[in-house]
């Protein structure tokens, strides 16, 4: 008899619990799971995937990286306590008694493990590569270099002759998923890349023509992470692995890498032109620090409009970006932003940008 049927021969009667690990690379054998749970009413499944399978009576628990410190927990050295209940703390701290038994964890070197565990999310096997650089590096040297985006093959990759194939590099776990998309997800996760932070479904769509369909399929990969109803974001490393997919897909289509700097720009700073024209009552400028989430996005369109000496986005967005900086108190922010633009365009409205540059000097 075929095996399948000999599995549910076997099967049939028992009550138990299957576990299966790692099941995304065999996702195309769902039905034959389908097919055991039919003929063993008795038998639960348990399987890790970092692909949905996508069938019905399917309960998904979405595992979410080890809890973090609080990101206010280092302006007090007296919390040092509170730091050490971070799961992602504790694991950085254990794995750095075991690369270096002269590890000193005091006040300074937990404020600096709690930076790095945020800069990784909590993502425990990154955790576990990065503090087997201790041995080489100290934790204030691993934090600037995770914030100058030094996240290379080299850096995440595990020192540990024991450990799995497939979870030997950070770089081989993402190339794992990034190889089960269809050539059509793959390249809207690479455009999705260019947002700095969390982002709307509105806005995926519009800057990355990111259908909804294609967002629900990202984030059944795990690839995408909802952050909230309606607004989503990438984990910062994968973030790093798709900006660099991105960057090679568009090596010879540089006028398609133009074109979604384009949209991002246009998308955020139209908005905050529409603040000259809708700011007029107390509720429209409670509205305005809803902004304050979108801060990144709107600075680095900017920044890029600049670049681009694109004159007519930035003498349409100018006012609305003083009304918003303004109003949201940040006059160094508007100065330096408003002073850059002053320096290097030319044309009518570089004497609004001088005024607008000294409006945010005569305020600090």
């Amino acid at each position: 008899r075929p095996l399948q049927a000999q599995l549910q021969d076997y099967l049939q009667p028992r009550r138990l619990l299957l576990i299966l690990d790692n099941f995304e690379q065999l996702v195309d054998y769902t039905e034959v799971i389908v097919d055991l749970l039919n003929h063993a009413p008795d038998m639960t499944i348990l399987i890790t995937s970092r692909v949905r399978l996508s069938v019905r009576g399917e309960t998904v628990l979405t595992l979410q990286g080890l809890s973090l410190p609080s990101q206010h927990d280092d302006a007090d050295p007296q919390d040092a306590a509170a730091w050490q209940k971070s799961e992602a703390v504790a694991l950085f701290a254990e794995r750095a008694h075991s690369a270096d038994t002269n590890f000193v964890l005091d006040a300074q070197a937990l404020a600096q493990i709690a930076e790095i565990c945020q800069l990784v999310n909590g993502l425990p096997l990154a955790i576990e590569m990065i503090a087997a650089w201790l041995s080489l590096y100290s934790c204030a040297e691993i934090a600037q270099k995770l914030k100058q985006g030094v996240a290379d093959a080299e850096w995440l990759s595990s020192p540990y002759r024991d450990q799995p194939v497939r979870h030997q590099s950070l770089q081989r776990v993402f190339a794992d998923s990034w190889d089960l998309l269809s050539s059509e997800a793959q390249w809207t996760l690479a455009k999705l890349s260019i947002f700095a932070g969390p982002f709307t479904r509105s806005a995926a769509q519009s800057i990355a023509n990111a259908t909804p369909l294609a967002i629900r399929g990202l984030h059944n990969h795990s690839l995408l992470q909802i952050e909230r109803e309606g607004i989503y974001a990438l984990h910062p490393l994968i973030k790093q692995f798709v900006a660099q997919k991105w960057q090679a897909l568009t090596e010879p289509r540089t006028q398609e890498r133009y074109e979604l700097q384009q949209a991002h720009c246009h998308y955020y700073l139209y908005r905050v032109a529409e603040l000259t024209t809708t700011l007029r009552d107390q509720a429209e400028l409670t509205a305005i620090h809803s902004y304050r989430n979108k801060h990144t996005e709107i600075v680095r369109g900017w920044q890029w409009a600049v670049q681009e000496q694109d004159n007519n986005i930035i003498q349409h967005s100018m006012f609305g970006l003083l009304r918003y900086l303004e109003l949201t108190n940040q006059s160094l922010e508007g100065e330096k932003l408003f002073g850059m633009a002053a320096l290097q365009l030319h044309g009518p409205m570089t004497q609004w940008l001088k005024v607008a540059q000294c409006h945010f000097l005569r305020r600090l």
